[in-house]
């Protein structure tokens, strides 16, 4: 009966990825520093080139009265 597959299949993976941790109480995130520097140069760049295209358009934009 395909239910019983789709339901055996289900257990089976429920099993599989409702296994416990190793580390449940580490804290400990992983050492990513080039990761973290370049999405914090992203964040940075992408603000300043927003800021100056609001800006740029601010300018050139008519007032509407």
């Amino acid at each position: 009966n395909k239910v019983d597959e789709n339901r055996n299949n289900w257990r089976r993976v429920k099993t599989l990825t409702v296994s416990p941790s190793r580390h449940t109480d580490d804290r400990h995130f992983p050492k990513e520093k080039v990761k973290t520097v370049l999405a914090f140069l992203f964040l940075t760049v992408s603000f300043v080139l927003n800021a100056t295209s609001i800006a740029l358009t601010h300018d050139r934009v008519p007032d509407r009265d």
